[in-house]
Parts: structure tokens; C-alpha cells; sequence
């Protein structure tokens, strides 16, 4: 993960703290601004991965409690991800739109309260599917508005040389490797009504933390129209095709729904198991990223897109040989192959995106920090929202329902194939001197307008 020890950029707007709310009470804080404002968006970053906790009670709940279909399960799970489609809205409103005077902090503590209070109305009051829904939406709200203000806060105080984004996305996947094993094994002891009441602790360290913040109150000047910049911005070709890819890749259709009903019906595979599944996931992503740290941070993104969409579709029909029974006549053990599966595709796509967004914040405009990451970040969630009607829909057709997995076979090549499909448009993804031009295009414009 990224050191605390760096320099501020004195050009930026910077987040402070204030020291002198209570200073004997809370005489462990930190007393450095510099670290204090690392430390608030890794608590952002930590504290979504231990919602995690919650994450199988939950689509357990779904399941069977309420008796959804893989079909249904894929559809439903399409309302949640809603609030990642309207970020960009987040972060317009965050980065333009201050409350009580603050662009960052309020709405911190606001949404960070709101999502405490879902999660401990669901551990409290028995609720329907409908309201179950509405609940999941509110959880998942916050958490993208939170998220939307960490990335902005990331790029706020960056300096030249430091990679704070990869330490912001690697304390993500730690906090969930903390919990991701016990979210299967405290659900095979504990009713899921007391996983979500712990997790309802989570979101507090967050209304903590962002209750010590103080922001400097700097007026941001922008070239035209903060909208038309963003836009600007969003439309040049070392930004724009990485996207177009990015978003291909997630709105193609997917087979892990319905194998992981295959796996509780058909294999048995128990909670724990499924404990485990997230546990590698989350190694994978935290290895990963210290993969990329070391040995491919100079590599271009061009490149390591490719190798890396090459290695994953190459394992993703893997369960194939599951559902064919081809692994038993093979005397291959299943749950291997099981990982190659959309836990796999999950992490390696973190690890893709993650040195496309640090490129994005040697090059984002001053005073649009939340607005380009949500509009990128916004470009996948779009991608996964279409991703999941696209999959209600193709799992329907191919007939795959409980207790029905004639055809999961046929489905998971079919997925595979539309992946690999998508490898072509990584022509248009510009190489690394184009990429780099731009980075010094965006330094001599911002230069000039400091003169100015």
C-alpha cells in the first residue's frame, strides 16, 4: 500500500483537519494534516470492504428466503446498481454544490449515517422483498456517494511520484480479505439479521473520521463550464478508448449467477465455501496489486490490457468441465476450476482498471476531481447494469432456473466467446507515447493557467 509520507500538491484544495475539536479526547488522531487526510480515505476505502461481511447474508437472504430464481436474482441485483450509474450527478453535486460550506465533509457524515441506519433497520425489523430492495438500494447509494468523495479526496492530494489510488483500492481489498471468509462461516452459526447489525457498525468510522475535517474554502476557477470541460476531458482518445474497452468488457453477459446456484444445488458447497471463494478473491486483488506496483509500473496500459483479457478469457470457461461432467472422467477436483469462474474475472478486471485510474489522476483537471472519476467509474457501472439485464435475459432464454442446468454448459462457452470478442477494440487503445504526450499536453495547460 502507498506510504503516508508524501507531499501535497500546494496548487490543489486540500482537505485539513480540525485539531482543535477536543484535542485531549482524541489525543490518538494523528496531529498531521498531511496524514490525517490519507488516513480519512483509507477509512472510506476500509470501511466499504468490511461491508463485505454482509455480502453473502445477503443474496442468501434473496435466495431463499424470498426463493428467487438465477434469472430473477441477476434482475433484481440490476436495482442496486443504480446509484453507480448516477455518479456522475454525485460528483457534479459534491464538487460544485457544497453544504453548510463544505464540498466534502457533510455529505460524508450524511450518507455515512444513512447507510448505518440501513443496515441496522434490516438487522431489526422483519421486512419484506419489496422493502428489502428499497434497503439494499439505500445501502448501495451512500456507499457509491462515499466512494465518488474518496476518489475525488485521492486526486486532491496527489503529488507527482506518489500512487496514493492503488493504496486507496489495496486497503479496499484488505479489509474485505479480513472478513470475506467469515461472512460464510458466521452465516453457517448466526441468523444473517446479526451480520447485518455488525455491519452497521462499519459505516460509523467514516461519520468519525469526516467529523474532524475541515475544508479550506478556495474558490475553483474553470476554463468555461465545469460540465463542458468535464466533457472536454472525457472525449480525448487516451481517456476515451480505455473507457469504450473497459465498458465493453463489463456489458457482456455472465455465467456466475447461475453457477453459483449450481454450486449450493447441485455441487452443495456450503456458506464457508463461499467464504472462501471471496477470501482468494480478495488475495487476488491485494496480490495483484503489488504485481502491478512492482514489476508493471512502467509497463504500458496498452499492454498489460491485453495480456491480461488474454489470461482470464483463456480460464473463464474453465467450469465448463463442471457442468459437462468432463472434470470426474478427467479426475480433475472441482472447487480449482471453480475459482477460474467470475470470482477470477472480478479481480483481474480491479487489476486492469487500477493503473488506468492512476493514469487519470496525473491528467484530471483541477476542480473536477470527483466529476471524471465518477464519469469513468460510471462507465463501468452503466457496463454492469446493462451487463445484468443482458444476463437475466440470456439465462432465461438458455432455460437456466433452479434445479435446471441442462443448458449451463452451452451458456458459459457463450459467455466466453462475447468476451473474447471484445479483445478487438484493444486496437484502438493508444499506445504509451501517446498516453504519455497527453500527460505533458495537461501539465503545460495547467501551468498556464496558474500564470494567468
Amino acid at each position: 500500500m502507498s506510504s503516508l509520507d508524501f507531499e501535497i500538491n500546494s496548487d490543489t484544495n486540500p482537505v485539513k483537519f480540525d485539531m482543535d475539536i477536543k484535542p485531549k479526547r482524541f489525543s490518538l488522531l494523528p496531529k498531521s494534516k498531511r496524514k490525517l487526510s490519507i488516513l480519512l480515505i483509507y477509512m472510506i476505502g476500509f470501511s466499504e470492504g468490511l461491508l463485505h461481511l454482509s455480502n453473502l447474508a445477503i443474496y442468501y437472504m434473496f435466495k431463499d428466503d424470498f426463493g428467487l430464481s438465477p434469472a430473477q436474482m441477476t434482475l433484481l441485483y440490476s436495482i442496486p446498481a443504480i446509484p453507480y450509474v448516477i455518479r456522475p450527478a454525485m460528483a457534479y453535486l459534491t464538487d460544485t454544490i457544497p453544504i453548510f460550506g463544505t464540498r466534502r465533509r457533510h455529505y460524508l457524515i450524511l450518507n455515512s449515517l444513512i447507510q448505518s441506519s440501513s443496515f441496522l433497520f434490516m438487522g431489526l425489523v422483519p421486512i419484506s422483498l419489496f422493502f428489502s430492495t428499497i434497503e439494499l438500494f439505500l445501502i448501495t447509494f451512500t456507499l457509491a456517494f462515499c466512494m465518488t468523495i474518496a476518489e475525488a479526496l485521492v486526486v486532491e492530494n496527489i503529488s507527482d511520484g506518489t500512487d496514493n489510488l492503488s493504496g486507496f483500492i489495496g486497503i479496499k481489498a484488505f479489509s474485505a480479505l479480513l472478513v470475506s471468509y467469515f461472512s460464510g462461516s458466521l452465516l453457517e452459526k448466526y441468523p444473517k439479521q446479526r451480520l447485518f447489525l455488525i455491519t452497521s457498525l462499519f459505516p460509523l468510522l467514516i461519520t468519525f473520521f469526516a467529523y474532524f475535517m475541515k475544508e479550506e474554502k478556495t474558490d475553483i476557477v474553470y476554463q468555461s463550464h465545469p460540465l463542458k470541460d468535464l466533457t472536454k476531458f472525457l472525449k480525448e482518445p487516451s481517456i476515451f478508448h480505455p473507457c469504450v474497452f473497459m465498458f465493453l468488457v463489463v456489458i457482456t453477459p455472465g455465467y456466475e449467477d447461475a453457477f453459483l446456484y449450481y454450486t449450493i444445488d447441485v455441487l452443495g458447497y456450503s456458506p464457508s465455501f463461499m467464504g472462501v471463494l471471496r477470501l482468494i478473491y480478495g488475495i487476488s486483488i491485494v496480490l495483484g496489486i503489488a504485481v502491478c506496483r512492482l514489476f508493471f509500473k512502467n509497463t504500458s496500459i496498452k499492454k498489460l490490457l491485453i495480456w491480461s483479457t488474454l489470461i482470464v478469457n483463456i480460464l473463464y470457461p474453465f467450469p465448463a468441465l463442471i457442468t459437462s461432467g468432463l472434470s470426474k472422467k478427467l479426475g480433475i477436483p472441482d472447487k480449482p476450476l471453480v475459482l477460474c469462474g467470475g470470482f477470477l474475472m472480478e479481480a483481474i478486471f480491479e487489476i486492469q482498471v487500477m493503473p488506468f485510474l492512476t493514469y487519470t489522476t496525473r491528467v484530471t483537471p483541477k476542480g473536477l476531481e470527483a466529476s471524471v472519476f465518477a464519469a469513468i467509474m460510471t462507465i463501468k457501472s452503466v457496463g454492469i447494469f446493462s451487463c445484468k439485464l443482458f444476463t437475466a435475459l440470456t439465462t432465461f432464454l438458455f432455460g437456466i432456473d433452479n434445479h435446471k442446468y441442462e443448458h449451463l454448459t452451452s451458456y458459459i462457452l457463450f459467455c466466453t466467446t462475447t468476451a473474447m470478442a471484445v479483445m478487438f477494440y484493444l486496437t484502438k487503445v493508444p499506445n504509451k507515447d501517446e498516453m504519455e504526450l497527453f500527460v505533458t499536453r495537461q501539465k503545460m495547460t495547467q501551468n498556464a493557467d496558474e500564470k494567468t
